[in-house]
């Protein structure tokens, strides 16, 4: 972020360079990486509980199917 900010402020490469203690390359490249936000993709349904719980439920039998796993989890935790 700041060395995006330094170069919106025509600081040239090898002053941002310097300044970050870095090469020219690294620069250069985390100039022209697109800007991705961290967080992608469809929102998680479940808790971190209930996703330690299901790994546990499916440690224990693997070729358990997900509608199994999927009435497990209501029977027992009221999922």
């Amino acid at each position: 972020m700041a060395i995006i900010r330094g170069r919106q402020m025509d600081l040239d490469m090898p002053t941002l360079a310097k300044q970050f203690k870095t090469s020219k390359p690294v620069i250069w490249a985390t100039l022209k990486t697109p800007h991705r936000s961290k967080a992608t993709g469809r929102p998680s349904t479940t808790s971190p509980g209930v996703d330690r719980i299901i790994f546990r439920i499916r440690k224990k039998n693997p070729r358990q199917t997900s509608t199994d796993i999927n009435s497990e989890l209501k029977d027992l935790f009221g999922v």
